[in-house]
């Protein structure tokens, strides 16, 4: 009897999204309605499976200065678990989007994130960049609003927090910057 090859599958749920997702094709993508106004972005990319499964990256986006923040992904999971998603969601209202917004949105961000030295969140980094495209000029290339009419916004709490940011960004950038301290008045420096 003529033994046939073994394939091996990718082990975890990381490899499996690193190594699959880009062949999947791009099925709907969605984002929170109030992301303009908020300025932060609740993104869903999804791709879609040949037996009608889905794999989708969740993506939230800081649009005024820290760029990607959280990321998590499921591979191969039915359409009913990504409406459960939907749904636990209930703070957000999602509106469902062309991809090369979804795309704009994340990317857009982490370059707007990374000109003050912020780096993107490690997960997306190591896996959940790989349920969207690379990013290339075949995606059309959207103004997506970042900052406060371009400049960083600061979010803090604590004057501690304010320390730390304030550093990070005094030492990538030259540009004045706007501080909000989510407990009393904004100030610019």
């Amino acid at each position: 009897m003529k033994k046939g090859k073994v394939i091996s599958m990718p082990s975890t749920l990381e490899a499996q999204i690193r190594s699959r997702a880009r062949n999947l094709p791009v099925y709907k993508c969605y984002v929170n309605n109030d992301w303009k106004d908020s300025q932060m972005a609740t993104v869903i990319v999804t791709r879609k499976h040949a037996n009608d499964n889905v794999t989708y990256a969740c993506y939230l986006v800081d649009l005024m200065l820290l760029g990607v923040k959280d990321c998590f992904y499921e591979f191969n999971v039915t359409l009913q678990c990504l409406d459960d998603l939907l749904l636990s969601r209930m703070d957000e209202k999602f509106i469902e989007c062309k991809y090369a917004l979804a795309h704009n949105i994340v990317y857009g961000a982490i370059a707007f994130a990374e000109d003050y030295g912020f780096a993107p969140y490690s997960a997306f980094s190591k896996t959940g960049k790989y349920v969207l495209e690379e990013d290339t000029d075949d995606i059309p290339i959207m103004d997506i609003p970042l900052g406060d009419n371009g400049q960083p916004v600061v979010f803090y709490h604590s004057r501690k927090q304010h320390a730390t940011r304030n550093c990070q960004l005094g030492e990538n950038s030259r540009r004045r910057k706007l501080y909000k301290n989510l407990d009393g008045p904004r100030r610019r420096c």
